[in-house]
């Protein structure tokens, strides 16, 4: 094999963990966004409503209390925000316009009905650095090589889906041991090892 030709299956084989990164860490940040899996929302009730019609938004007040993924969520908790309760003060705009040529803004019959914009608010406040952070650990993941590591993080998710930050944590400790064993227990000629190194590695 020449030199050429060998550094060229180098630079693809970069890119392709670069790639591969990319999109685990988008398929994360998206898992993060549904309830059950990404957070945990306990209450929200929302406290005041004042339209500004003319403006063509409302400033709200709500209170709101949710539990983040650590691992879908790891700026949130980097930042001390990974468990929220309290009164938070956002800008609601609406999502349609009354009939005519100046009909005003549709604000919905009841509170509930823009509840669910509030939560998709509060859960995307720091998507960008989030993703970025996310992306970090991938790349470290694949720089490793040890892909096994993602069954870890599958497994915590799954835990926090069941039982919140205890069943993370537990999880964590089924995925790691699970992963531990692929990588280091599972012999190598064996049918399953050679499967599972055609699609990781």
């Amino acid at each position: 094999m020449t030199s050429e030709a060998f550094e060229g299956r180098r630079v693809t084989r970069v890119l392709r963990k670069f790639a591969i990164a990319v999109v685990l860490a988008v398929l994360f940040a998206l898992l993060g966004l549904n309830g059950g899996l990404g957070y945990r929302l306990h209450s929200l009730e929302q406290l005041s409503f004042v339209p500004h019609d003319r403006l063509g938004y409302a400033d709200v007040d709500i209170s709101f209390a949710a539990t983040y993924d650590p691992l879908l969520y790891p700026f949130y908790w980097f930042t001390r925000n990974g468990y929220i309760n309290g009164t938070f003060s956002l800008i609601y705009v609406p999502e349609a316009l009354g009939p005519g040529e100046h009909g005003g803004a549709v604000w919905g019959l009841k509170p509930s009905d823009r509840y669910e914009t509030y939560t998709i608010q509060m859960i995307t406040w720091g998507f960008w650095p989030n993703l970025m952070i996310l992306f970090f650990i991938t790349v470290l993941i694949e720089t490793a090589r040890a892909r096994a590591l993602y069954i870890t993080m599958f497994s915590g998710i799954l835990g926090f889906y069941l039982a919140e930050l205890l069943g993370m944590l537990t999880g964590l400790v089924a995925g790691l041991i699970l992963s531990l064993l692929i990588m280091f227990r599972l012999p190598k000629d064996n049918i399953l090892f050679r499967f599972w190194y055609s699609i990781w590695q």
